[in-house]
């Protein structure tokens, strides 16, 4: 979830996993300067937020439109998790130089998960 500019994720307390697209979600949001606090985090939390976005395995990374009666719109950090996941996604089809060996485009010095960085 996002609140004033800042991206909060629950603490790791045993209760979820710490898995392997949750870290792909916030080490590069941490790497553009995002602050990304983990903490204990309540019903109320979400519900003052002003974005909620969930991230996973099976879908990655989704936006919660909804809380109670509350509309919300997929936001801007959400739009950058999703980034986040679809440039790693493209990169694990690259050789290590960068060189894409499905469809041989060149692409060195890509870095940060912004799809609008090269």
């Amino acid at each position: 979830m996002a609140k004033d500019g800042v991206v909060y994720t629950p603490a790791t307390n045993g209760t979820f996993l710490n898995g392997i697209t949750r870290q792909r979600v916030i080490e590069p949001l941490r790497g553009e300067g995002v602050t990304v606090v983990e903490a204990t985090l309540r019903y109320a939390d979400f519900l003052a937020a002003d974005e909620i976005f969930s991230s996973g395995n099976f879908a990655n990374v989704v936006p919660v439109i909804r809380i109670d009666d509350r509309q919300l719109a997929p936001g801007p950090f959400y739009a950058r998790a999703r980034s986040c996941i679809g440039i790693l996604r493209m990169r694990s089809s690259l050789r290590p130089d960068g060189d894409d060996l499905a469809t041989g485009i060149v692409s060195h010095g890509v870095s940060g998960c912004r799809s609008d960085r090269g």
